[in-house]
Parts: C-alpha cells; sequence; structure tokens
C-alpha cells in the first residue's frame, strides 16, 4: 500500500489528537517521553544496509556507551556477530 504525503500528514494528525504522547522531533514522529538518539538511527540504518534487511538478532539493551547497537547477520552458514559504536573524532 502506497502512503502520500497528504495522507501521512492526515494520519498523524489524528494520531496527535487521540494522545498527547505523539510528537515531532525533527523530520522523525515519536511516541512517548523518550528522545530520539540520531546516532542510535544512523546505526539501525548501517545495520539494515549491512544484513540486506533481514537482522538475525539485534538488542540495545545493556550496552555501555559508547556501543549503540549490537546484530547478528549474514547467510545460513556465516552469521557473524556486530557491533556498533559512536566515537566521537573532531571533524578537523
Amino acid at each position: 500500500m502506497d502512503i502520500d504525503d497528504h495522507r501521512m500528514a492526515v494520519m498523524l494528525r489524528q494520531m496527535r489528537t487521540i494522545t498527547n504522547f505523539v510528537r515531532f522531533q525533527d523530520n522523525i514522529v515519536c511516541y512517548g517521553e523518550r528522545e530520539t538518539d540520531t546516532r542510535r538511527l544512523e546505526a539501525i540504518d548501517v545495520m539494515l544496509e549491512l544484513t540486506e534487511n533481514k537482522p538475525s538478532f539485534y538488542s540495545v539493551y545493556a550496552l555501555q556507551e559508547p556501543l549503540l547497537l549490537r546484530f547478528t547477520g549474514g547467510g545460513e552458514n556465516d552469521t557473524r556477530l556486530f557491533s556498533m559504536a559512536w566515537m566521537d573524532i573532531p571533524a578537523n
């Protein structure tokens, strides 16, 4: 099912009138009190690309900083463990 921009805006507006937990953060729709971590979203994007949208397992729980995400992926006989970490490197 294709959803155009107008239809998506209408659905999101309806959700916001039903509950006050739906809010917008830039171009991301959030539900609940949590703040969106753009670093974690980027890690999820990398995970989906590396696993061709089919991760075998993933976890964001019980990870110590700077780890953002841990997941497995690969073929049937070649499962690999990946860990995504954030490295704060100066732009110089």
